[in-house]
C-alpha cells in the first residue's frame, strides 16, 4: 500500500501538469476559435502539426486590449490580434515572451492567435488578455449628427465622451459627437474647451440654431474661443480616436 500511495500523487502530478496546458482542439482558425474569458489561459502548439491556436473573447467595454504570451523555455512565437470581423489588426514581435496591444478597440468580439516559430516537440505557453478602459465615461449614443443631438450642455459643467473606438461590424466607427446648448443670455464670447487622452488632438465645429456651420476650431487640445450670436447654438467635436472631456463652455 505504501508503494501505491507514493505512486498516485506522482500520476496526479503528471495529469495536472498536462491539463494546465490543454487548449481545446481544433482551434486552428477564426472559425474554430476557442471561447475564453478575459484573464489567463494556456495551451500547446507544435511546429508543422499545430502551428496556431485561435481564441475568441468578448470585451465588455471599449478601450485598450493587451494580449501577452510566454512560451516554454527555448521556444519562440508571436501573437496576432483580430477585430470582430476577423480582420487582422497587427502582429507582435517574435520571442519567448511577447505581447500585442490595440488601443481604441470597440466593445464586442475580438480574436487573437498564438503561433509557434521555433521549439522542439509540443510547446506549452501561458497567455493573458486584459482590458484598460478609457479615462473618461462614454457619451450617450447615437449623437453622430445634428439630427441625433440629444444632450443639452450647461455652462461650466464638465461632460465626458469617447470617439474613434471601432470594432467592425459590432462597433462601427464613431468619429463625431454632436451636442446642443441654450444660452441663458446674450454673450459676446463663449468658449468651448476640452482635453483628450492618448495625446490625441481634436477640433470643434460650431453651428447656429439653424444648424449652419459658423466655424471650425484648429486641431488642438487647448481652449478654442468663439464669438457667437445669442440664442441656441450647437457644436460638434471631432477626434480621430480617443476620449475627451469638455471642461469649459
Amino acid at each position: 500500500m505504501r508503494t501505491l500511495r507514493t505512486f498516485l500523487p506522482f500520476i496526479a502530478g503528471i495529469l495536472a501538469c498536462s491539463a494546465a496546458f490543454a487548449d481545446v482542439e481544433p482551434n486552428n482558425s477564426i472559425a474554430q476559435a476557442e471561447t475564453v474569458a478575459f484573464g489567463a489561459n494556456s495551451g500547446t502548439v507544435q511546429l508543422s502539426l499545430d502551428d496556431y491556436d485561435y481564441y475568441r473573447t468578448t470585451s465588455p467595454d471599449n478601450g485598450k486590449i493587451t494580449v501577452s504570451v510566454t512560451f516554454a523555455p527555448g521556444a519562440t512565437g508571436r501573437i496576432f490580434f483580430y477585430n470582430a470581423n476577423g480582420t487582422s489588426l497587427g502582429v507582435s514581435t517574435t520571442g519567448n515572451s511577447v505581447s500585442r496591444d490595440h488601443d481604441c478597440i470597440g466593445a464586442g468580439t475580438v480574436y487573437y492567435s498564438v503561433q509557434i516559430i521555433s521549439g522542439s516537440g509540443p510547446v506549452s505557453y501561458n497567455a493573458n488578455i486584459s482590458l484598460a478602459s478609457p479615462s473618461y465615461a462614454n457619451d450617450v449614443e447615437p449623437n453622430n449628427s445634428i439630427g441625433t443631438t440629444t444632450a443639452i450642455l450647461s455652462p461650466n459643467v464638465e461632460y465626458d465622451g469617447r470617439l474613434g473606438h471601432v470594432n467592425s461590424p459590432e462597433f462601427p466607427a464613431d468619429n463625431f459627437d454632436y451636442y446642443r446648448a441654450i444660452l441663458p443670455e446674450d454673450a459676446s464670447t463663449i468658449t468651448v474647451s476640452g482635453v483628450s487622452d492618448n495625446g490625441m488632438t481634436f477640433r470643434f465645429f460650431v453651428y447656429n440654431s439653424n444648424g449652419t456651420n459658423l466655424a471650425v476650431g484648429i486641431a488642438s487640445s487647448t481652449p478654442n474661443p468663439y464669438r457667437r450670436m445669442p440664442g441656441g447654438w450647437r457644436h460638434c467635436l471631432h477626434l480621430p480616436a480617443g476620449n475627451f472631456r469638455l471642461w469649459r463652455l
